[in-house]
């Protein structure tokens, strides 16, 4: 009986491991669109302060 359990653990495990690479893809694309994000709001801030100094 235990030994069943364990084995029943060890397929979670695998299935959850199986599953880790959509996992971190999707994380990965979630920062991205993250630093994206940042990123436009940096450029758009340096963009306006340019402006400013220019006129």
């Amino acid at each position: 009986m235990k030994s069943r359990s364990s084995n029943k653990h060890a397929h979670c495990l695998l299935r959850a491991w199986g599953d880790f690479p959509s996992v971190l893809t999707s994380l990965h694309l979630l920062v991205s669109i993250w630093l994206n994000r940042q990123l436009q709001l940096v450029l758009i801030t340096w963009f306006k302060v340019y402006l400013v100094y220019i006129y």
